[in-house]
């Protein structure tokens, strides 16, 4: 069974940016699992750019999906609920629907892996197979002070063929 780590994929430089989150969404919420405590749906302006690129995922100030994510988060989930966001561009008038998803956390990590900057960057993952639940197709890395989503095979190939755009996925290391 493999696993990845879903980043977003540096080639796509004009993506979405937030510019009101701040004092909208907290972000702790989501960190320490609280999801209850979000708000029903959140309505957020976006940075105005013409040439932005319309990403499946935003991963800043928290992790967002697009609707096309979410039903494939749902498929393989069916219990994950989601916290709706309308992202609007004004002068152009658009509305981008996307979801910040109420993942569970895995403690997956093993004494392998490399974690830097006071818990913030995962340098090198390497998951210990025991701790983990086998079942769970998409996730948050638990013991880190950020958010890291990782993925199992199937569901990052489910999601490349109904061409996700703006994910990178980076292959992680197993061990028993």
């Amino acid at each position: 069974m493999k696993y990845y780590i879903m980043t977003r994929d540096k080639m796509y430089t004009d993506v979405p940016q937030i510019i009101n989150w701040f004092g909208k969404i907290n972000t702790e919420h989501i960190i320490k699992k609280q999801y209850g405590k979000l708000e029903e749906k959140y309505f957020l302006l976006l940075k105005e750019n013409i040439k932005m690129y319309q990403s499946d995922v935003i991963f800043e100030p928290t992790f967002m999906v697009s609707d096309m994510l979410r039903y494939c988060i749902q498929k393989y989930e069916p219990n994950i609920k989601a916290t709706f966001v309308g992202l609007l561009e004004r002068n152009n008038n658009r509305v981008f629907e996307f979801f910040i998803p109420h993942l569970d956390e895995q403690e997956c990590l093993s004494d392998k892996s490399i974690i830097t900057g006071n818990g913030t960057v995962l340098e090198n993952a390497v998951f210990d197979i025991k701790k983990m639940n086998k079942r769970k197709y998409i996730f948050r890395i638990g013991g880190l002070n950020s958010t890291y989503i990782a993925v199992r095979e199937e569901f990052a190939e489910s999601i490349l063929r109904r061409g996700a755009k703006g994910i990178k996925f980076i292959e992680v290391d197993t061990e028993e």
